[in-house]
């Protein structure tokens, strides 16, 4: 299973993440100006970091933070993993602040 982000003007870019995995123990989408970022802790501790702006080939001018979003804590989906508005989400939101 693949996951989706997107940075601030729209662009879809999916990550080979499969973040209903029991070996996925956190996830969380930071948002910098606009952009998704998609932080990922596995069971051995290791992270990975997929970057909206960077995989689409875009740039960031400038950093702001936006907000955070929790997808995964310590093994469990939080509710916004069942919440259709967020699994849906076409654009970067950081209305799903936590």
């Amino acid at each position: 299973m693949a996951f989706d982000i997107f940075n601030y003007s729209g662009t879809k870019v999916t990550v080979p993440v499969d973040l209903e995995s029991d070996e996925i123990v956190n996830a969380v989408i930071n948002v910098y100006s606009g952009d998704e970022v998609l932080c990922v802790e596995d069971s051995k501790g290791k992270i990975d970091i997929y970057d909206s702006a960077e995989l689409a080939g875009s740039y960031r001018d400038f950093t702001f933070y936006d907000g955070m979003t929790t997808i995964k804590k310590d093994g469990k989906m939080d509710d916004v993993w069942d919440n259709p508005a967020f699994r849906l989400r076409d654009k970067s939101d950081w209305y799903w602040q936590d």
